[in-house]
């Protein structure tokens, strides 16, 4: 009789239990494929965009197509500066306009900015490598943004 109960209760417990997954990031379920690119703008972001993209060309099965038109911009400012005048902290921002078009309508559009702010370091090599892995940790954040963005086109 225990061993019983403890079926049920095992039973009971995966049934009643599960945790609702959903892939996110799945892009085998949308209908539209992008035809065309079109970038102006900062030429590291753009690239790292057109690579996003390139997941959404040629499909099979779509019935929809888009060309997409990206307007990228970075920009680094000197947030604060010490008294002898040396920066010591930078600020980072990088914003990218998006319009999809469908038969050269626009059908949506949206714009995604990211922004950090950081410290100024010693060794000017060790500063640029860091404002490059900040860059690209921005393009990333940027770009789960966008395929959040893609994901809700019916």
């Amino acid at each position: 009789m225990k061993n019983i109960l403890i079926f049920f209760y095992l039973i009971n417990l995966i049934f009643l239990t599960s945790c609702g997954y959903k892939v996110l990031n799945n892009i085998d379920n949308t209908n539209f494929e992008i035809v065309e690119i079109d970038t102006i703008g900062n030429e590291k972001i753009n690239n790292k965009l057109e690579k996003f993209f390139s997941r959404y060309k040629n499909k099979e099965n779509s019935s929809r197509y888009f060309n997409v038109e990206l307007n990228s911009a970075f920009t680094k400012k000197v947030a604060s500066k010490n008294s002898a005048g040396e920066n010591t902290s930078f600020s980072m921002k990088i914003k990218v306009e998006l319009n999809l078009k469908e038969n050269d309508l626009n059908i949506k559009s949206s714009t995604f900015e990211k922004n950090t702010n950081y410290n100024n370091l010693d060794s000017k090599f060790e500063l640029k490598q860091y404002e490059n892995v900040l860059i690209n940790n921005l393009i990333d954040e940027i770009i789960v943004e966008i395929n959040s963005f893609l994901g809700t086109i019916k």
